[in-house]
């Protein structure tokens, strides 16, 4: 039968551990919000303007 050791040896691996999570969490969402604020600006800047269209070259 197989065992996984799941459980940490130490507290500095445990403490390792927990900040290797929470930076990937925080890298996750820092992505993520990127996206969404990206995503809308460019939608923003594609909406037609109601004003009259410039023809200057």
């Amino acid at each position: 039968m197989v065992r996984l050791r799941l459980l940490p040896g130490s507290s500095e691996v445990e403490s390792g551990l927990f900040a290797l999570q929470a930076a990937l969490g925080g890298g996750v969402l820092g992505y993520v919000l990127g996206r969404l604020r990206g995503r809308r600006s460019r939608a923003t800047a594609e909406a037609p303007t109601s004003g009259p269209a410039d023809t200057t070259p």
